[in-house]
């Protein structure tokens, strides 16, 4: 629940440069509604647990967990800012251990780019047997 936008630096100095963006601290997305496309969404104060609806014929959405990979408990592997290094075969600097998605050294945080990467080490892992 944070009373305040939580993302690095540069993201919030470029939200601050829009008067279109509203920041809605301690809220969640709790619904999406429409047909063919996204018009309305629901938000949720977490603390007071008022609604709100936001109408929208051009609103959309995009999903975004976090920041900080979760790579605390790969002790054995060499991290570069917290992040797997790893070759263009997804293997990390260990033999037969490969890593995928978002807590891999990338320039994408993207769905795509972590489903490519787990196919990617897949078929790579696979051939190794």
């Amino acid at each position: 629940m944070e009373d305040e936008l939580a993302c690095i630096q540069e993201f919030k100095d470029k939200v601050m440069t829009h008067d279109n963006i509203e920041i809605m601290p301690h809220s969640s997305l709790t619904a999406v509604y429409g047909g063919e496309a996204v018009e309305e969404l629901e938000f949720t104060d977490n603390k007071t647990g008022k609604k709100q609806i936001v109408k929208d014929s051009e609103c959309g959405i995009f999903v975004y967990v976090g920041i900080v990979p979760n790579t605390q408990m790969y002790t054995e592997l060499r991290l570069d800012g917290g992040y797997i290094p790893t070759d263009d075969s997804m293997q990390t600097e260990i033999p037969g251990v490969f890593a995928a998605g978002d807590i891999c050294v990338k320039k994408v945080r993207q769905v795509a780019t972590a489903v490519a990467d787990g196919a990617i080490a897949g078929i790579q892992a696979a051939a190794m047997c």
